[in-house]
């Protein structure tokens, strides 16, 4: 066991240093402060937290919003947010995102109302052959999708994946 665990913290280093000297795009954590959630319910908890929390800007970037009862109680909050003029920025798949009508809806129309608010829908160049097609169409996912996911608030980031 101690073997493998020397390999792999030596595998790591040498991905750190190829990462420097090729001055890829990094951050740095500090592990004191890092914490591993614990499914689906952690998530929701963590993230209505950091929204309840959060004063000056906010940045999400996910494959799509949903419509659930969830998902629309966080746009909600998330409109809060915009209303006491917090910088926000949402950045989806926007294949994906068409496909979930409710959130969509409601994205739109923040969108169009809150101008300290940016939607950003992604669309893979190969897939736009496809722009005629129904929004239910999954055929352009083919080429790819946005699937970052990360969410900032303020200086607290949550990553998932």
């Amino acid at each position: 066991m101690r073997s493998r665990n020397k390999h792999y913290i030596a595998g790591m280093a040498e991905i750190i240093r190829l990462a420097t000297e090729l001055k890829c795009p990094s951050f740095h954590l500090c592990s004191s402060k890092l914490r591993f959630l614990d499914g689906p319910h952690d998530f929701l908890r963590e993230l209505k937290i950091m929204v309840h929390n959060t004063s000056r800007k906010f940045s999400i970037s996910s494959l799509y919003v949903g419509g659930g009862e969830e998902e629309m109680s966080i746009l909600r909050s998330l409109e809060s947010l915009l209303n006491r003029n917090v910088q926000g920025t949402l950045i989806v798949d926007g294949n994906r995102q068409n496909r979930s009508t409710g959130a969509n809806h409601q994205l739109e129309l923040l969108s169009e109302k809150c101008s300290n608010f940016r939607l950003s829908k992604y669309v893979n160049k190969a897939s736009r052959i496809f722009t005629n097609l129904s929004a239910n169409c999954k055929i352009p996912e083919i080429f790819g999708v946005h699937h970052m996911k990360y969410y900032v608030f303020d200086d607290r980031i949550l990553l998932t994946g």
